[in-house]
């Protein structure tokens, strides 16, 4: 993850790298508000598989069930997918 440390202070944010995760949606928001794109998310057409299984992962999903079928619909990646778009809604 990156970001913009001018940005961030131009928006009143003062965060080290470990909390910027923790709080992106709300950090985006007050970015957006200054009139910055709030969130960028890498999800073009190279690769976006790629992309999408490390954001079902970090929530404990994945393309395969545990059975070995394809579970694109579970719980989890219900869940990272509601989270992205909740993101993407930022940008």
């Amino acid at each position: 993850m990156y970001y913009n440390k001018k940005i961030f202070t131009a928006a009143g944010i003062s965060r080290s790298a470990e909390d910027v995760g923790r709080n992106c949606r709300t950090d985006a928001a007050k970015i957006k508000a200054k009139g910055d794109i709030g969130y960028g998310m890498p999800l073009g057409s190279e690769e976006a598989q790629a992309e999408l299984l490390l954001w079902f992962l970090g929530n404990g999903g994945g393309y395969l069930s545990a059975g070995g079928k394809y579970d694109i619909n579970s719980p989890q990646n219900i869940a990272t997918m509601n989270f992205m778009k909740q993101l993407a809604a930022l940008g």
